[in-house]
């Protein structure tokens, strides 16, 4: 994982997290083995449901559910490293989560 902080303003920072594509592959793969024991599409069995399918049809979620996740798990650790105190909410803005790249 890698970050980069940028200063904004005085009190505004935009801290980038770069996931590896290794990572990014793995969590899509997760993602998509949990929808694909609940999601229930016409013309497919319970469970049967292609993973194509799947991706194409469930794309932004499979997407923002990693980003979340991903978040979650990363800013605090970044927060702590480079030393930073949040006064508000951060505003999760992810760009692109595509198989196979960072």
């Amino acid at each position: 994982m890698e970050v980069t902080i940028e200063e904004k303003a005085t009190f505004d920072r935009e801290l980038k997290f770069v996931l590896a594509a290794v990572e990014v592959d793995r969590r899509m793969d997760q993602e998509l083995s949990r929808l694909s024991t609940t999601v229930r599409l016409p013309g497919f069995r319970p469970g049967k449901v292609p993973r194509k399918v799947l991706e194409a049809r469930f794309k932004d979620h499979i997407t923002s559910t990693i980003a979340e996740a991903f978040f979650r798990e990363s800013f605090p650790d970044a927060l702590s490293k480079h030393d930073l105190n949040p006064v508000d909410q951060p505003e999760l803005v992810f760009d692109k989560l595509e198989r196979g790249q960072d």
